[in-house]
């Protein structure tokens, strides 16, 4: 299973979400996965918790920010175990 949330992860997470609900952005989640993941469902793209934290960081969590954080992915990058 994945490590436990901090207390600064866990309001890290909130504010990132509560951003995204102001800009009226549609999401679900965050959702554990069976193998202790934490996911959250944009539109039709699932990004880590984690994803959301780093982009809400950087001042990227919206539409062309998660848009441009996905097409940056390389196949070689997503972990398929």
């Amino acid at each position: 299973m994945g490590m436990p949330r901090g207390a600064g992860e866990s309001r890290e997470i909130t504010a990132a979400l509560r951003s995204l609900q102001r800009q009226e952005i549609s999401f679900r989640g965050p959702i554990s996965t069976p193998t202790g993941h934490r996911i959250v469902l944009v539109g039709n793209q699932i990004l880590m918790e984690t994803e959301i934290i780093e982009l809400w960081k950087q001042g990227k969590l919206n539409l062309e920010g998660i848009g441009e954080f996905l097409t940056s992915l390389n196949p070689s990058d997503l972990d398929t175990k």
